[in-house]
């Protein structure tokens, strides 16, 4: 069977670097998992979640010209449900939501800025002098 790009194969891995772990393949091939695709979690050190000599279940994501094959373990494993945020949630670290500011030029010349929240829907109307205002409160 030759490997192909998406194809998920059982391997064995053989060296744990800092950045990565090297695993062998079927046909006596050889890959990199980098340490990004090891977990969803955060790795700071492989050897807390690798050792050599464990058998693991990799997806290959690329093969170079060269040969070099690139690996991951995260990806044949279900990506983890993330937690919804309630519509106008404050960001982390405190705070209002973020809101964009957009220009609108009437007819009249007049300009007329509406603030809309990250889900586009309209917070708040505008005129170039409240807007000042608005810009110059502490």
């Amino acid at each position: 069977m030759t490997l192909q790009v998406g194809d998920i194969v059982e391997g064995k891995v053989t060296g744990i670097k800092p950045f990565g772990a090297f695993v062998s393949l079927p046909e006596g091939k050889n890959g990199l998992v980098h340490i990004s695709e090891v977990s969803y979690e955060f790795v700071q050190d492989l050897s807390t979640v690798l050792s050599e000599g464990q058998a693991v279940s990799v997806k290959v994501l690329s093969i170079a010209p060269d040969g070099k094959i690139a690996l991951s373990i995260k990806r044949t494993q279900p990506a983890p449900q993330r937690a919804a945020k309630p519509a106008g949630a404050a960001k982390p670290g405190g705070g209002a939501p973020l809101l964009k500011l957009l220009t609108l030029v009437r007819r009249d010349a007049d300009t007329l800025f509406i603030l809309v929240d990250e889900e586009g829907r309209q917070r708040a109307s505008l005129d170039e002098e409240k807007l000042k205002l608005l810009c110059s409160e502490d």
